[in-house]
């Protein structure tokens, strides 16, 4: 049975990761995914845009798909055979390089043909035309906004409890969708620092697990978990790294280990990655995905069980870049 064929306009502050981010949704969701061209992607959903508007970090907007056509005037037809009698309407045409010099004169003559059939208003439309134009036009019908306002509420400034060189929540929320976490799946954050994995990954309707071997950052976690008021889906525990094993399996571990060249526990930070690595690979379900965010690639050790799904690289200051890895336990 066919889904509902939308399109997820994509933001382009880091185009790979939102590209990765929407496929590794919709696979686990077992819905299709189409990349059309940077900032868009055709996801065939059977269960709704819903669960992708609540997800999605990297995400702009949703838009039931209408088509994709060869010419303007191929598409401005069709916008006249659609249902639109009465309807309070807007178009609104994305272009980039030189066609965003003819939007405005794009936008008047989709909407000469619209206003045939609906009523032209720019400031409260009932509905929203979106036209893409490239290589073909494509046609969508706007459907949500992707709540993004909602990520910087989050951010580790407003916390009660924060420490610097936090993850920004949303590539903490889209380090989670890269590893398929999402409801009723078990997550575990190792290092889970000030909690803004374990926040997300609740957010998402997991069952978090988050550890750390300083009592101030369990401590500092209760208190964001009470501010955010979410008081179900989670557990925290003082604990080395080495000691996890006792928490059990999980279908993903995620983190953002300490990046400094010394660790609690007086561990250097070669030390401390090895010990990790093991312990984390060992806490994974057959197939399990880890996330995890390091300043150099040659930190991860005893990765040959590990199958890497994406890599990409986040330039945070001129003395950081994150790596972001993504890997699949093949046993």
């Amino acid at each position: 049975m066919a889904g509902q064929k939308i399109l997820l306009e994509l933001t382009l502050e880091h185009p790979e990761f939102a590209r990765a981010e929407a496929e590794a949704v919709s696979i686990s969701l077992e819905d299709k995914c189409n990349r059309i061209d940077e900032r868009l992607m055709l996801i065939e959903s059977h269960k709704g845009w819903e669960i992708y508007a609540k997800r999605l970090a990297f995400t702009r907007c949703i838009s039931e798909y209408i088509g994709a056509f060869e010419s303007i005037d191929d598409l401005s037809r069709h916008i006249e055979d659609l249902y639109l009698e009465g309807k309070r309407c807007a178009v609104r045409v994305i272009a980039r390089g030189e066609l965003r010099k003819s939007v405005p004169e794009l936008e008047r003559q989709i909407g000469s043909h619209v206003s045939r059939k609906a009523k032209i208003d720019l400031q409260n439309p009932e509905v929203e035309i979106r036209i893409y134009a490239g290589q073909k036009w494509i046609a969508a019908r706007k459907i949500a906004e992707v709540e993004r306002s909602s990520f910087n509420r989050r951010h580790s400034r407003h916390r009660a409890f924060s420490m610097p060189i936090s993850l920004h929540p949303k590539y903490a929320r889209g380090l989670l969708n890269l590893c398929q976490v999402g409801e009723g799946k078990r997550v575990l954050d190792p290092f889970a620092g000030t909690g803004g994995i374990l926040i997300e990954a609740v957010l998402l309707g997991a069952y978090a697990v988050g550890s750390d071997i300083d009592e101030r950052m369990v401590s500092g976690i209760m208190k964001n978990m009470e501010q955010l008021q979410l008081t179900d889906g989670w557990e925290v525990h003082r604990l080395d790294v080495r000691d996890i094993r006792r928490l059990g399996e999980f279908d993903a571990v995620v983190t953002d280990p300490p990046y400094g060249r010394s660790s609690p526990g007086t561990r250097d930070l070669e030390e401390l990655y090895i010990e990790a690595m093991s312990s984390m690979i060992d806490v994974l379900k057959p197939g399990g995905m880890l996330g995890i965010v390091v300043p150099d690639r040659k930190l991860l050790t005893g990765t040959d069980d590990l199958e890497l799904l994406y890599s990409f690289s986040q330039n945070v200051h001129r003395s950081l870049c994150r790596n972001y890895l993504v890997f699949r336990l093949q046993r």
